[in-house]
């Protein structure tokens, strides 16, 4: 629907910088990560990537509600939680 179609669009544009960002972290599979303002999920799903093997957590923080239902529903069987924050 809108949100899901909204959120690819916005994801297209953000897709290389927040990949590279991932990678530039060095982030390893016991970290716990967090990342604030995710909107479109693309650097929390690489950041998931990178500690699945492991015991490492991944937490994304968004003040829109549109941003957090999908990636909460989507996610809700792994080692990644999603928050919406009042702002």
């Amino acid at each position: 629907t809108f949100t899901i179609s909204f959120t690819v669009y916005l994801g297209k544009g953000n897709a290389y910088l927040e990949n590279q960002v991932v990678e530039h972290l060095n982030i390893q599979p016991n970290h716990k990560v967090l990342e604030v303002g995710f909107g479109t999920g693309i650097g929390i799903r690489a950041a998931l990537k990178k500690v699945e093997n492991g015991h490492g957590r991944v937490y994304g923080v968004d003040i829109s509600e549109q941003m957090v239902r999908p990636h909460r529903i989507m996610f809700s069987f792994t080692n990644y939680n999603v928050t919406k924050s009042s702002g």
